[in-house]
């Protein structure tokens, strides 16, 4: 009998003046079509990785680069290293599907609902405000693809050696002879190639051939220049750079809040993880029961304080990023009554920002 009582007074008091009731949007008992839904904001985050990828490729002669050219620092083997040069770590907006409420007139009120200022995802902006210009100023998530590469990945190739007759003409009996020449054979040709450049920008730079070829020598010496890297990378190989951005991203669930989550892997097999801890952020709000957040609430609505989280993004147990983020989701819902106020929210975490009368 004392339950049935108390819960009459919990109706009665519910109604008592009540101008509109707000409800969590699945448990709305007022048909859909006599009121409004809104969202609380949730945030995303965001993690942009910038890897600089180093490949290395042998030169056809690698093996040769020793005995016939004295090298010592060459490319011995086919590899790619992966280097992270930069990490950053942002959120973005979007509306909470855990989070939708639905603002109904009280069906024994004869006063309307107060007038509801949405942005164009359906987050609350503010509330009983009859004419209010706003800018939207929600942070929305970037669009883009998840890898973003700043530099295409170019085909590598290597000069190729060929043996060419004493006069110069390409014959049928030269033609046959490019056939059998072999390796060791093209190594020693393109090593005495190098050996021929670089006596040749040594008469030109000394003066030795008498010859004045006035500003055509810094042409002639750059173009020998450039043979001569040509057929050096035939036994040093190539390196190759370019630099691509790899994006990650996660909407954190309220559980999360004090977690380790893994956000995926490089292309070398690097494992990229982020770390929230947002402990102790909200010590003086106190959570709201569940049978509160369930239950229509009359001449009140629901916000967020949400919380300051910090986070940490790793590679393989290297930290690469250590910040602090707002995160909405992982903050407390709370209730104000605004029968009669005006009432401005954030739209990027929730916040009761202002209230006035």
């Amino acid at each position: 009998m004392k339950k049935l009582v108390l819960i009459f007074c919990v109706l009665f008091s519910l109604n008592l003046d009540a101008q509109y009731v707000t409800s969590l949007a699945k448990n709305a008992a007022t048909p859909q079509d006599g009121g409004v839904t809104y969202f609380l904001p949730r945030n995303v985050v965001e993690v942009e990785v910038t890897i600089e990828e180093t490949c290395y490729y042998m030169g056809p002669y690698s093996e040769y680069a020793s005995s016939l050219l004295g090298l010592t620092n060459y490319i011995r083997e086919n590899k790619t290293e992966l280097n992270i040069v930069g990490v950053n770590v942002d959120t973005g907006v979007e509306a909470d599907p855990n989070a939708v409420y639905f603002i109904a007139q009280d069906e024994k009120s004869k006063d309307p609902v107060p007038n509801i200022i949405m942005n164009e995802n359906g987050i609350i902006i503010a509330l009983g405000f009859d004419n209010m210009a706003y800018k939207d100023l929600t942070k929305p998530c970037r669009l883009y693809a998840n890898d973003m590469m700043a530099a295409y990945e170019e085909e590598v190739s290597f000069i190729d050696v060929v043996e060419m007759p004493d006069n110069g003409e390409d014959d049928e009996e030269g033609s046959a002879n490019k056939k059998r020449i072999t390796k060791d054979d093209r190594a020693n040709l393109a090593a005495e190639q190098i050996r021929k450049f670089r006596n040749a920008k040594y008469e030109i730079a000394s003066g030795f051939q008498e010859v004045a070829y006035g500003d055509a020598t810094r042409v002639m010496l750059e173009r020998l220049d450039n043979m001569e890297y040509e057929y050096l990378c035939l036994f040093k190989g190539k390196t190759v750079k370019r630099t691509y951005n790899k994006v990650f991203r996660i909407t954190p669930e309220s559980n999360q809040s004090n977690a380790t989550v893994t956000l995926g892997k490089l292309a070398g097999g690097e494992t990229i993880k982020i770390q929230f801890d947002s402990k102790n952020t909200t010590p003086n709000v106190f959570p709201l029961g569940d049978d509160i957040k369930k239950s229509a609430q009359a001449n009140k609505i629901f916000y967020r304080v949400p919380a300051s989280t910090n986070v940490k993004v790793s590679c393989d147990n290297k930290i690469l990023a250590d910040k602090q983020l707002i995160i909405s989701q992982f903050g407390e819902i709370q209730l104000v009554t605004i029968k009669g106020n005006k009432a401005l929210f954030n739209p990027n975490t929730g916040e009761l920002i202002s209230l006035e009368r």
